[in-house]
């Protein structure tokens, strides 16, 4: 089974749902329910004669994105976030014009869920689970099968909150405590598991224009691991002790209502996995076809 047939099932529902989901959204009580699903694409094409090493290339994505908040009680506060996404590129020999198996360019699997106390204290304290993935997991070479979520990244959360704007349409929250993370790894016939405990700070900004026309979002997040079940009494095997780093910031216009552009700018530092390059970058520009609804 190919990976989209596996996804569009998944995806484009969903896709659909951003789209149905007023009336439903208006009949949760109490609930700020946002979704938000887009297909994002592009095409580069070069005629025979063209000079040069171009070759053709088609780029697909399928994004959604959702949230849903409510004030349970006068004291207790639910946000839960679902961020998933999946695209291929599709490149063309430039020898034989033949297209080649496509690659993976974007796999994402996010979910979170915070539960805030609010008693209109300096700060709020919380606590939070997350779940991060991916779809695929490609194999290395032949001898090796698919893996689908895998690797698995659990995070438990616990510490405080504060809303330093929360003024629509500007938002920015930050919040910093405890965490310990399990990440699961499965191999043919074995399965990794690691298990860290340190500190994590998230601050998250987003801003929008009248109209919802251009919207800013920025997510920052940093784990200090100050315990790990790695060792480091083998030389050279201490990575784990410096900090992981991911900041995204990305810039949504909405050219009509189902048109929008986007670009997106996200860095990541994992001393781990990182190279003698530093640390890594992507930088995507796409322009797609975008449902999206909020009942707030």
């Amino acid at each position: 089974m190919t990976m989209r047939a596996l996804l569009l099932p998944i995806l484009v529902p969903l896709a659909l749902c951003a789209e149905n989901t007023a009336d439903d959204a208006k009949s949760s009580d109490g609930w700020d329910i946002s979704v938000q699903a887009n297909v994002m694409t592009g095409l580069n094409a070069y005629s025979d004669n063209w000079e040069g090493g171009e070759a053709g290339s088609i780029n697909w994505t399928l994004k959604f994105d959702g949230s849903a908040k409510r004030q349970l009680t006068p004291a207790l506060h639910s946000a839960n976030t679902i961020r998933l996404a999946f695209g291929e590129t599709h490149i063309q020999d430039k020898d034989t014009d033949k297209w080649l198996a496509p690659t993976k360019s974007t796999d994402e699997i996010d979910l979170e869920s915070i539960l805030s106390l609010t008693r209109g204290w300096f700060v709020d304290p919380y606590l939070g689970v997350r779940f991060e993935s991916q779809f695929w997991d490609p194999p290395a070479d032949s001898t090796e099968t698919d893996q689908y979520f895998n690797p698995i990244l659990l995070t438990e959360s616990f510490g405080a909150t504060k809303d330093l704007i929360d003024a629509d349409p500007t938002k920015l929250q930050m919040r910093i405590g405890g965490a310990c993370r399990q990440s699961i790894e499965r191999m043919i016939d074995t399965t990794t598991v690691t298990n860290d405990v340190g500190v994590e700070f998230i601050t998250t900004f987003e801003t929008t224009t009248r109209k919802d026309w251009i919207t800013f979002a920025s997510r920052l997040k940093v784990f200090q691991a100050l315990v790990s079940s790695e060792t480091d009494d083998i030389e050279d095997h201490n990575e784990w002790r410096y900090p992981d780093i991911d900041w995204e910031n990305t810039l949504s216009i909405n050219v009509t209502k189902y048109i929008m552009a986007g670009f997106t700018h996200q860095v990541l530092y994992d001393k781990q996995i990182e190279s003698e390059g530093g640390p890594r970058w992507r930088l995507t520009a796409s322009l797609g076809i975008t449902l999206a609804h909020r009942n707030k």
